[in-house]
């Protein structure tokens, strides 16, 4: 027990106990200041607010049907390669991820569009 060894450190002779009331000052613990130390510990673990803008959930949803409309028809034209739709069109089509997202800059598109590495039919096979 951690306290037991605090006790025996302030004890008079080695391996003899003492009262609290003989204890030093700094080996008393006041439960309100530990109560207020964990509070204080769990307040700063706390996460800061996500500065980077969340994408709309009904955007997020016209994506998703957009990719389970077009998606046989993109593993076969597209397959590992990198695709960007934005706003129901495929705008880029590359081999990464910032081939994508530079090409959509180009493009003059200011947002993040949706991109995914397109699955080939093998591994549409192996899914369904």
């Amino acid at each position: 027990m951690l306290l037991g060894r605090f006790v025996r450190v302030a004890a008079r002779q080695p391996g003899a106990d003492v009262e609290f009331s003989e204890l030093p000052s700094e080996f008393r613990i006041d439960s309100g200041d530990v109560s207020r130390q964990i509070i204080a510990m769990k307040r700063k673990r706390t996460r800061p607010a996500r500065t980077v803008d969340m994408i709309d959930p009904k955007v997020l949803m016209a994506y998703d049907r957009w990719v389970a409309k077009h998606l046989d028809e993109m593993s076969r034209k597209y397959p590992r390669k990198v695709i960007a739709v934005y706003r129901g069109k495929l705008v880029a089509v590359g081999d990464s991820f910032k081939e994508v997202y530079a090409a959509t800059r180009a493009q003059g598109i200011k947002e993040h569009p949706f991109a995914m590495e397109v699955p080939t039919a093998e591994d549409m096979d192996a899914i369904l």
